[in-house]
This record gives structure tokens, sequence and C-alpha cells, in this order.
């Protein structure tokens, strides 16, 4: 961790987060902060792992295969 934020103060970027992030009032609908996108789970083993693993419900939003 500390060659990355070595790097990264080489690069003058903040080495960090700020000690204090601003918070944002807006939310989605059904009253959630944040969303997380999983890309490219299209098979069953992997998608019943998330689902067992996930600490709150999960909303899946399928997409056509290209």
């Amino acid at each position: 961790m500390e060659t990355a934020r070595q790097l990264l103060r080489s690069l003058d970027l903040p080495d960090q987060d700020p000690p204090e992030c601003p918070s944002s009032g807006r939310r989605f609908p059904d009253g959630g902060q944040y969303r997380i996108e999983i890309p490219e789970c299209q098979h069953v083993p992997p998608t019943t792992k998330l689902h067992r693993n996930c600490p709150t419900p999960l909303m899946f939003s399928p997409r056509p295969a290209d």
C-alpha cells in the first residue's frame, strides 16, 4: 500500500481520501444511496455466489447479450 501512496505523491496526486468526504442528499427512487454494477456476470454459479454473500438483496437488471 505504501508503494501506491508513494506513486500517487510522485504524480502530485492525493495519497488518501480527504478526512471528511461530502455526503450527497440525492437518492434512488427506492431510497438507496448507491449502486454497484457487476458487469459480465452471465452464468449461474457466479450469480449464485454473489446472491449468497451479499448483505442486502440484489437487484438484477438483465440485458440482452451482444
